[in-house]
C-alpha cells in the first residue's frame, strides 16, 4: 500500500469511494451537492492550507482517503480531519493507522495545536471508532 497526495484526475474516483463507503451506507443523501470540499477537492484543500491523500492498493486503485485543512479555533491555527475513508474490504488492518499518522506528520510541520475531527455522527461505525 502507498499513500500519496491526491491529483485533479483522481476526483472522481474519490468521489466514488467516498459516496460508496460512507454515505450511501449510512442513508446520507445528496451526493456531492453541498460538499464544496467534493465538488473540487484538490483546490479546496490546498486553498485552506491543508493537503488531501489517497491511499493505494498494488493495483494503483484508491482503497482510502484522508484530507486535512487549517482553521482558526480560539485564534490558533488548528488542524480539520475530513473525508477519512477506507473502502470496506481494507477495515481492520491498521491501514487506517497509516492515514492518520502521514496528516499528523502534517499537522507537525504545519505546526498546528491540534487536530480536530469533523465527521458527520449519522454513522454507527464512524462513532465506534473515534469513541475508541
Amino acid at each position: 500500500m502507498k499513500i500519496e497526495q491526491a491529483k485533479k484526475t483522481e476526483e472522481g474516483e474519490i468521489q466514488h469511494l467516498i459516496l460508496e463507503e460512507y454515505f450511501e451506507p449510512a442513508g446520507i443523501e445528496g451526493g456531492t451537492n453541498n460538499r464544496p470540499d467534493l465538488q473540487n477537492i484538490i483546490e479546496f484543500y490546498h486553498s485552506k492550507n491543508g493537503n488531501f491523500w489517497v491511499m493505494k492498493n498494488e493495483e494503483d486503485e484508491i482503497i482510502g482517503t484522508i484530507g486535512t485543512h487549517e482553521m482558526m479555533y480560539k485564534k490558533q491555527p488548528v488542524g480539520i480531519l475530513r473525508r477519512f475513508c477506507i473502502a470496506e474490504k481494507y477495515r481492520d488492518c491498521g491501514l487506517g493507522l497509516s492515514l492518520l499518522k502521514n496528516v499528523e506528520n502534517f499537522c507537525k510541520e504545519k505546526k498546528w495545536g491540534y487536530l480536530m475531527l469533523g465527521i458527520d455522527v449519522r454513522t454507527k461505525r464512524v462513532k465506534k471508532l473515534y469513541i475508541r
